[in-house]
């Protein structure tokens, strides 16, 4: 459970830089997360105390199980991502270099237990995470169309003496926006299947979600509300 609150997000952390038939696309995280405008924060709070009246579903609990705010730099970038919940306090800083990233930190509850270096090809990027040791913690695999939008993602986890742990995939489907509304999970080592479903209900006048549900298997787990902060 640590682990995957630790990474659930990375799932969608990513900035390329990659050249397809001899034209150079460039992809900021905020087109990755298929946002509009000068996003400059954005706080994400999942309720999964929800019930439903009328066909329709509403926060039952005020008390969230998590959130996450990501800030980005005036290009779209990604500059830190802080994650909150119960016995979680993580944050995660990047640093970019030619217009891409290249390494992060990780620190849990104030103290830095990992760091990350990424590896970039015409068509993925892979993400190993390190202990401070040096030991190998995780492997990240995304893998992207000739569009920059990720497909598939291959996350490893490895134990401390360097055999696996865990390997989940994912499958992605994307809508016209460039939003993930629809993703498969893989569990590599037991074929355990889930079908997670993202359904968009209000969006601000910029066009980025403010409420959505989503699904496990097609039964509603979380009501996902969000804010943002524009440059201007």
């Amino acid at each position: 459970m640590i682990k995957y609150i630790k990474h659930i997000a990375i799932l969608l952390f990513l900035h390329l830089v990659f050249s397809f038939d001899g034209q150079a696309q460039t992809l900021t995280d905020l087109k990755y997360f298929g946002l509009k405008g000068k996003v400059k924060k954005q706080v994400t709070t999942y309720y999964t105390n929800i019930i439903e009246d009328s066909g329709e579903w509403y926060i039952k609990d005020s008390n969230s199980n998590y959130s996450i705010t990501r800030t980005f730099d005036k290009e779209g970038l990604l500059n830190e991502t802080i994650q909150k919940g119960i016995n979680t306090d993580n944050r995660r800083i990047y640093t970019i270099k030619n217009s891409r990233k290249t390494e992060n930190f990780f620190y849990s509850k104030g103290k830095q237990t990992n760091y990350s270096k990424y590896i970039y090809t015409d068509s993925s990027m892979i993400e190993k995470e390190y202990t401070l040791n040096g030991k190998l913690s995780m492997k990240i695999s995304s893998f992207f169309d000739k569009n920059l939008i990720v497909t598939s993602e291959e996350i490893k986890n490895y134990k401390e003496d360097q055999t696996l742990d865990s390997d989940i995939k994912t499958i992605f489907e994307n809508d016209n926006d460039g939003f993930s509304t629809r993703f498969i999970k893989l569990d590599m080592l037991t074929r355990k299947e889930d079908v997670y479903t993202l359904n968009f209900i209000k969006r601000d006048e910029t066009g980025n979600s403010i409420k959505a549900l989503k699904l496990i298997n097609n039964n509603p787990y979380a009501i996902q509300i969000t804010s943002y902060e524009y440059y201007y």
